[in-house]
């Protein structure tokens, strides 16, 4: 066990820090990882960091990123000693974790630099929000180092310990969030003719969202569909509302289902709209293409792992939720991965905790791709 690692992970699991405001977990990394030897520590998208270690002779420059923020929720977790001081915030995602596998690599690399090209270590802000990688592809910083392939990695509670989980193609699904704005006109409740109601727009937009855009045969693939907020008027026995919210989620695992279905929603609410003479705003929000990984990646690493006695399960089906490295499969060849936590409270619980026993096997199994890729 690489206590020094571990240790450092318990005083990030103790200090998280939400989306954006990684100031104090980006100032522990950089003193962290000075007894590791970079050969370079660049800042980047605000709070984030660039670690690298350049090899001895030229060759691609690889990519591992792990993410680095807490989520606004409050930790109850009476089994552990490191529980979160800071109200209201803790890493219940297991960031603190995947940024503890980037420092044991950094240590791997310290003893042993790569052979060829340049390793970079991509500590990232704000992946729970949506907007870390963005802000990364955006940075003057990031740009200069010339990116060749980027590898990603989560933890996946409830799947076999220290076994990887892989897939080619679509790896995770792309989604995106839309905010409905109805203004009709109030009146009294006991003359609703003379007001215009949303309530009615909206049951219609519902029944249309279960029997129409959730339809199997519409898509391609994968595409529903998820109400998550309705809000309608006041609570006014003697009023009629006037205005309502309608919140949901598209999601689909191929972009051009999701753009399928933003598309026939549209067109729906302003036809919905203009029958009940009600007056409409629509903004998306949490927007995440599908996350897609490089065939010639996939077969490479399968190859490493097998070569180098890894346990790896090829997933049949791609996972439902979305993850923002999915920007970077826009831009680059990588390859996004699934790391077995093992039987523990799953993913944004207020009792879940990273599980250490993992981080050393994960990170040797990153140095495998590290001194193997081609």
């Amino acid at each position: 066990m690489e206590k020094d690692i571990i240790r450092f992970r318990h005083l990030l699991h103790q200090n998280p820090e939400l989306s954006g405001n990684e100031f104090a977990t980006q100032k522990r990394i950089i003193e962290f990882v000075k007894q590791f030897n970079p050969d370079e520590v660049l800042k980047l998208a605000g709070t984030g960091l660039a670690i690298i270690y350049k090899g001895i002779e030229s060759g691609k420059t690889l990519i591992f990123r792990a993410d680095i923020d807490a989520l606004p929720i409050q930790e109850n977790n009476l089994k552990i000693k490191y529980s979160s001081i800071n109200q209201g915030v803790a890493h219940l995602c297991g960031h603190d974790g995947h940024t503890a596998i980037l420092l044991a690599l950094a240590k791997k690399l310290s003893k042993k630099r790569p052979e060829r090209g340049r390793v970079v270590l991509l500590f990232q802000p704000a992946e729970e929000t949506g907007r870390g990688a963005k802000m990364v592809l955006n940075d003057e910083n990031f740009n200069k180092i010339k990116t060749d392939y980027i590898f990603g990695f989560h933890n996946l509670p409830g799947f076999e310990k220290n076994t990887f989980f892989i897939k080619d193609g679509i790896f995770a699904a792309a989604s995106c969030g839309l905010i409905v704005e109805f203004q009709g006109r109030t009146a009294h409740a006991a003359e609703p003719e003379k007001g215009i109601n949303p309530a009615f727009a909206i049951a219609h937009l519902v029944q249309y969202i279960r029997k129409e855009l959730n339809r199997k045969i519409r898509y391609e693939d994968l595409a529903f569909a998820t109400i998550i907020h309705i809000n309608v008027g006041e609570i006014a026995f003697g009023t009629s509302p006037g205005k309502a919210t309608l919140m949901l989620t598209l999601r689909a695992l191929r972009d051009d289902d999701l753009t399928k279905m933003l598309d026939s929603f549209k067109q729906e609410l302003a036809h919905i709209c203009r029958s009940e003479k009600i007056a409409y705003t629509i903004n998306k929000t949490e927007e995440f293409p599908s996350l897609k990984n490089n065939s010639v990646l996939f077969e490479q690493v399968s190859y490493i792992a097998k070569k180098s006695a890894y346990k790896t399960k090829v997933l049949k089906e791609a996972f439902r939720w979305s993850e923002d490295f999915a920007y970077f499969s826009k831009k680059y060849p990588v390859f996004y991965f699934g790391v077995g936590a093992g039987n523990i409270p799953s993913l944004h619980s207020v009792d879940y905790d990273f599980p250490d026993d993992i981080i050393v096997r994960t990170a040797g199994f990153l140095e495998k791709i590290v001194r193997n890729i081609k």
